[in-house]
């Protein structure tokens, strides 16, 4: 029965299944169709601050973090040693400029994700991608194989996550060392969360017979991330603010 509908999708074209399960996903999904209630607004209002802050700390980082090169003045000592101190002085400098850049598009790609977690906690995008796949499952006659694509989904997001844990170990190198290991444990944080609800999305954890909206604490670990990351940014701009300012 599957190859039979394989082979009447293969018939039909595969752009035009893929087409016609994005209309059929549109149909079923309920556009702001997440969490109604005041905790979950209040959640998404933390989210976008806490994005706010993060977007300020790239900006300072970016803006602040590139000192000019150091005037040497001429003493009575060896031109040779005057030159040599200031490539010295110039490398030194121009790993601060690349260390910066690093820190800035950190911050940038945490307020990036914090705003779009934001906006999915009313949206439930991954509803969307859910559907997508039930209907194109339907369509191409794969609804045996519904649970097989779902953890390959779940396989290739969380190699997604490891490419972005990596990314963030190394841009946050950046970042001074208390600041930087607040910054990781916050990522690791929003990780596990996205993780949870990639999870529940898919139906994956019920599958085991886990129950995550049953879990006590989803909500701390929901607002333990943003937490972690606004405690970090905090820290850098405290870090970059002039002595005495």
């Amino acid at each position: 029965m599957g190859a039979a509908a394989m082979a009447a999708a293969a018939d039909r074209g595969l752009g035009a299944a893929v087409i016609e399960a994005a209309a059929c996903a549109g149909v079923g999904w309920d556009r702001w169709s997440g969490d109604p209630g005041v905790s979950a607004w209040a959640a998404s209002a933390v989210e976008a601050g806490v994005a706010l802050l993060l977007a300020l700390a790239a900006w300072c980082r970016a803006t602040g973090a590139t000192p000019a090169a150091p005037t040497l003045a001429p003493d009575t000592g060896s031109h040779a040693r005057v030159g040599a101190v200031a490539t010295v002085a110039t490398v030194a400098t121009e790993a601060e400029r690349g260390s910066a850049r690093r820190a800035a598009l950190f911050w940038w790609a945490a307020a990036a994700v914090l705003a779009v977690l934001a906006l999915n906690k009313q949206l439930d995008v991954q509803l969307l991608v859910a559907e997508y796949g039930r209907c194109l499952a339907r369509d191409l006659g794969l609804d045996g194989y519904r649970w097989e694509a779902k953890a390959a989904f779940a396989a290739l997001l969380g190699l997604a996550g490891l490419a972005a844990m990596a990314a963030a170990w190394w841009l946050s190198a950046g970042l001074a060392t208390r600041v930087r290991w607040v910054a990781l444990a916050g990522t690791a944080v929003l990780a596990g969360f996205v993780a949870l609800r990639v999870a529940t999305a898919t139906k994956l954890a019920t599958r085991v017979g886990l129950d995550l909206a049953a879990l006590p604490g989803t909500t701390l670990v929901e607002m333990a991330g943003p937490g972690l990351m606004a405690l970090a940014a905090l820290l850098a701009l405290g870090a970059q603010r002039p002595a005495g300012g």
